[in-house]
Parts: C-alpha cells; structure tokens; sequence
C-alpha cells in the first residue's frame, strides 16, 4: 500500500500499527482481501511537504503466527469448530467453509463432529502453547485438506474431491 500525505501518520508506520487491519474491497461491497499492518519503522522527512509512505500487510491467515493458543476447555477434548471460532474471533475473518467431501460412515462431518484433545497443542517438555497458524495447519494435515484465505472467507480445500467434481461446501 503507497500513500501520499502531508502528515506524519506515525499511527500507520510505527509498532502500533500491529492490531491496524486492512481490508480491500472491489466496488465497495464484496471484501477480497484483508489482513492486518506489518510493523515497521519508516523514515520520513519533517518538513511540510507530501511524502510517499509504503505500508506492508499480511494476509490473516499469516498473522496466526503471531497469537499463541489459549486453552478453551480447560485442557479437554474441543471441537474443530470451537477452534476455527477463536480463529475467526482474533482476525477479521467473518466465514469459513467447509469441504462437504469429509464423511465418516456414510455421514457428513461437520466441524463440530470432530474433537480433538487441547493438549495435542502444547510442547510436551516444556508446555508452551503453538501459535493458532500451527493449530490450523495440523488440523488440515489431519483432514488431507489445504487451508487458503479469500477475502474475508476461510476455505478447507478438499482437492482430491475438487479433481472428482465435487466442490459443495458447508457455509
């Protein structure tokens, strides 16, 4: 992102742009992309003239890194919906959809269908928690599906089912 401005904008390139979201929208009502500043220090002249700042974001999917797990049932078995829910509520993600293609005996499995013991997501010798990118990351390994961002949307990407002309997801 390049701005041209008269003003200092410390706001936008100083550490405390960290928790400053980005969102780019085509013809102001469908979100196509969205993220969050990454941090950096700029240089910019003090006289009063207009200077060319350039901003960098990260995709949300990419900032999970940097927010460590935090126990949601107290160390016991959650759904993977419980955690895609504190996915959602630490970015600007309002959505996710689910490949249609996950069935176990004949049956649908829905994200909440699924569990998964909370400790799995702790270092075992030292107890640190994994970063939320590490979560999502394992939980696709897990399912066989790969985990992209559009827009404002997470997608659990079933491709062996995309190859055989599936694509029905679960909103």
């Amino acid at each position: 992102i390049t701005v041209v401005h008269d003003k200092y904008l410390d706001e936008l390139y100083s550490p405390y742009a960290k928790g400053t979201s980005v969102e780019l929208y085509k013809n102001t009502d469908e979100c196509v992309w969205c993220g969050y500043l990454v941090p950096k220090t700029y240089n910019q002249g003090y006289a009063n003239q207009y200077e060319t700042i350039e901003l960098e974001a990260a995709d949300c999917v990419s900032v999970l890194q940097y927010i460590d797990y935090e126990l949601i049932n107290e160390g016991s078995c959650v759904t993977f919906k419980d955690i895609i829910d504190k996915v959602l509520d630490n970015t600007h993600i309002t959505t996710y959809y689910w490949p249609h293609s996950k069935q176990a005996n004949g049956s649908f499995l829905t994200p909440d269908a699924i569990g998964i013991f909370e400790k799995n997501f702790f270092e075992n010798d030292t107890d640190d928690p994994w970063n939320l990118q590490d979560v999502m990351f394992e939980m696709c390994q897990y399912l066989g599906v790969t985990l992209l961002q559009w827009g404002d949307a997470l997608y659990f990407v079933d491709y062996t089912a995309l190859s055989q002309g599936d694509d029905r997801y679960y909103k």
